[in-house]
């Protein structure tokens, strides 16, 4: 896929040497492409908890009202940063009343492996080693997908922007 492409040339551009021996990329075989929706990505320039819950709740009141929040058919995907609290919370908020298969609510270390139509990945970015985990947050997605990218601390607006420029524009609406 153009994204992993993308991925795997900033990785090698901008190592000082080749892979240490507990360092892989994931090889996809050839003639095998992740089909799946144009996705959003909003950049926030901080780790604002307020503000990114606000969009996290613009992201769920828009699935809810396209009736997408049907069981099995969104996940909810964060790492295990500060803001986990306000996220179970917000996503406790949409299960109230319905069965929890609605939206599963799920760390980015257990994904590998699972695809729902809709997916909103909660991700902290900043290093060339953040790209593999977006990569695969983004690829779980079959209809929808949105992002909500913040920094890691000390990292600027700048040196996100500068990792997620390229063909990696071309896979997303950046915001």
């Amino acid at each position: 896929s153009v994204i992993r492409d993308h991925i795997e040339e900033e990785i090698m551009r901008r190592r000082e040497g080749p892979l240490d021996s507990n360092e892989t990329i994931v090889t996809q075989t050839p003639g095998h492409y992740i089909r799946g929706p144009k996705i959003n990505i909003h950049v926030f320039k901080s780790g604002d908890v307020d503000l990114i819950g606000t969009y996290l709740d613009k992201e769920l009141d828009k699935l809810q009202r396209e009736n997408v929040l049907t069981p099995l058919n969104t996940a909810v995907i964060r790492d295990r940063g500060r803001l986990n609290k306000m996220v179970t919370i917000k996503v406790a908020k949409y299960w109230n009343g319905r069965s929890a298969d609605n939206i599963h609510l799920l760390y980015g270390s257990h994904i590998s492996s699972g695809e729902w139509p809709a997916v909103i990945g909660i991700v902290k970015f900043g290093h060339l080693t953040d790209l593999p985990g977006l990569y695969l947050t983004m690829s779980r997605a079959r209809v929808y997908c949105t992002v909500l990218l913040y920094p890691h601390p000390n990292i600027t607006l700048e040196e996100m922007e500068r990792l997620l420029s390229g063909d990696f524009k071309h896979c997303a609406n950046i915001k």
